[in-house]
């Protein structure tokens, strides 16, 4: 069974939320699905207006992504796992058979996006954290988003691909 099916049933149990279409009419070249935290985090309105601008900020990098615009990845390199990387806007995290991801949004104050691939340009958005408050590697996020990503799809496990358009078919730069 495809990985779809299970996706469209978290949607309707409201266990995830699809990330809108652009709202400038761009095609969605892309897809995010949305565990309820970064939901809240992305469209939970507050009266905090440097907050807002923050939230507002991170929408329009995840509409990048959707819109299928250049994105520059990193993944890990064998020789040195822990590279920085500090151009990167998504990056497999070490260890790389557990197929997790951060978005990286790096206005301040910095935020990740933790996630796993579904299927090449299909990324499952599970948990969030600002980067200030995580450990170097953020091994904790990387299990609670294993540990997420198996009780939404207990039979699927996240996709694997082996280079950046495995992942990211187009638009997608090494960095």
């Amino acid at each position: 069974m495809s990985i779809y099916a299970p996706i469209a049933a978290a949607v309707k149990a409201g266990t995830l939320f699809p990330f809108p279409a652009s709202k400038l009419g761009f095609p969605q070249l892309r897809h995010v699905a949305l565990a309820p935290k970064v939901n809240d985090l992305l469209f939970a309105g507050t009266w905090d207006e440097d907050w807002n601008t923050r939230r507002v900020h991170l929408q329009l990098e995840l509409e990048w992504f959707v819109d299928g615009r250049d994105i520059s990845v990193a993944l890990p390199n064998e020789n040195d796992p822990y590279e920085d990387k500090p151009d990167a806007n998504f990056r497999l995290l070490y260890k790389w058979h557990d197929e997790v991801w951060e978005i990286r949004s790096k206005m301040q104050p910095q935020i990740r996006i933790f996630g796993s691939f579904a299927t090449p340009d299909y990324f499952v958005a599970l948990l969030w954290e600002f980067r200030c408050k995580l450990g170097d590697p953020p091994w904790k996020e990387c299990a609670t988003c294993k540990e997420v990503w198996n009780r939404l799809f207990p039979n699927h496990p996240p996709f694997t691909g082996k280079t950046i358009h495995d992942y990211i078919t187009e638009n997608a730069f090494p960095c």
